[in-house]
């Protein structure tokens, strides 16, 4: 049984927290609960957006994809300045840098 809807993990969820409430599992069972806590672990649920919200949401994706490339060339010209007391090259940590 692969999970597949949000119903199906609450309900693996709720199967594993009785499985766990009780106080003696054989081995079967304690195979059958590591089964469902691998499914529980592998679900990734999904979101489907409505066809008439694709376009903002593409284009709000785009934004902060450019805002975030910005951020990342703001933060490199921060970083990199002669100014930064750490050195950026890699060379010279440890404890001979008296950082």
């Amino acid at each position: 049984m692969t999970i597949r809807t949000q119903d199906a993990f609450e309900a693996a969820l709720e199967e594993v927290v009785r499985r766990l409430d009780a106080s003696a599992a054989s081995e079967a069972e304690t195979a059958e609960l590591a089964r469902l806590m691998a499914e529980i672990d592998a679900y990734r649920p999904t979101f489907t957006a409505p066809a008439d919200a694709e376009d903002d949401l593409s284009r709000r994706a785009q934004d902060l994809i450019v805002r975030a490339r910005a951020l990342k060339a703001a933060f490199e010209t921060h970083t990199s300045s002669p100014w930064n007391s750490l050195p950026t090259d890699g060379r010279g940590i440890g404890p001979t840098t008296g950082v």
